[in-house]
């Protein structure tokens, strides 16, 4: 399919235009859907803060200390 629609918006075949324009529209006159997607965007930015990034990326370089010095 060109269209795959998520709970966290709709993904489209690049270089389709059809698909696009499909993505929009169901966008545009689905209020509940978009409401949906909207709200788990809101959830979704709170795995992408500063605090939290900068912790996962602080466990990441101590693993690989850790591999590089055994």
């Amino acid at each position: 399919s060109s269209l795959e629609i998520c709970e966290n918006g709709i993904l489209c075949e690049p270089e389709n235009v059809e698909a696009l324009a499909l993505a929009m529209d169901k966008m545009i006159s689905d209020e509940e859907y978009r409401r949906k997607v909207q709200q788990n965007a809101a959830k979704r930015t709170e795995f992408y803060n500063l605090e939290r990034t900068g912790e996962r990326w602080e466990k990441f370089l101590e693993k690989v200390i850790k591999l590089k010095k055994s």
